[in-house]
């Protein structure tokens, strides 16, 4: 029997709501031979599903089907293995994903693969080397991104049109824009994070036109920034008002939307 499950959606004007689904919340599902999930989902109404075990590209399009036609919201394909290949155009203009995290395993992730959905976060996973045109285009609600160590293309728009402000570099060399690189992003309104020791390289390959790069990456902002909520019970009047900390220990009383801060040892963002 299912349960009333409420998860938080935001606006296209930045309104914050819940968003109340029949359904049975959670399922964890462990696939010991590859293109079963439909098999172990039969009969279930999953809003958030978490996968482990061979994954195939039979899988992620009953993954996209239950996203289009059920109450599937959120996908955790992280500890998902056999699977190193996201095909062009899996998830375009899927319109009710609000949140992804994709298998460790990826090697490369296609063009189009999540152009116009509605993802508000994407963290490219270490092994990937490779990212195809328009990937991640069009996604109006995609505010931050982490881009893995290992991304050593990136072809043109990227990201161009999304409404992505912060971006997280883990790759200590820039990598290389293929069609019309300045098509990566669209405009320049966003902070480009990069360890200390790659801002000179990034700046020599002209990043600057995509964003203002700062050199305060850390292994510790990155785990932070997996661990942070979509929303936030903070308020001016609120308890917590005068027991936030910025990720250098500072305190501080002046949030701003965007931002990650710490209240009572765990990790948040204020909604922009």
């Amino acid at each position: 029997m299912g349960i009333n499950f409420t998860i938080y959606s935001y606006d296209a004007d930045g309104t914050l709501h819940e968003v109340t689904k029949a359904g049975e919340g959670t399922v964890y599902v462990q696939l010991v031979s590859a293109g079963s999930l439909r098999r172990k989902l039969e009969n279930t109404q999953v809003i958030k599903l978490i996968v482990s075990g061979p994954i195939n590209a039979t899988d992620v399009t009953y993954m996209k089907q239950l996203v289009n036609n059920e109450n599937l919201q959120s996908i955790d394909l992280e500890q998902a293995t056999r699977f190193t290949s996201l095909a062009a155009g899996t998830f375009q203009n899927v319109k009710k994903l609000a949140a992804i995290k994709l298998p460790l395993s990826l090697t490369s992730i296609g063009s189009g693969a999540f152009s116009g959905s509605t993802i508000k976060f994407i963290e490219i996973p270490d092994k990937v080397t490779s990212v195809g045109g328009d990937a991640f285009a069009y996604c109006n609600s995609l505010a931050t991104v982490i881009i893995g160590k290992a991304v050593k293309t990136m072809e043109q728009g990227v990201f161009y049109s999304s409404n992505v402000k912060q971006v997280y570099m883990k790759a200590l060399t820039p990598p290389t824009l293929n069609g019309v690189s300045d098509y990566l992003f669209s405009g320049k309104n966003r902070t480009i994070h990069v360890y200390a020791s790659a801002v000179d390289k990034y700046k020599a390959a002209n990043w600057e036109r995509f964003g203002t790069i700062v050199g305060d990456l850390t292994d510790d902002m990155i785990d932070g920034i997996e661990e942070i909520s979509e929303y936030s019970d903070y308020s001016e009047n609120s308890e917590y008002s005068d027991s936030c900390y910025d990720l250098m220990g500072r305190k501080v009383t002046d949030l701003k939307p965007g931002t990650i801060y710490i209240r009572g040892g765990k990790k948040f963002m204020l909604p922009k």
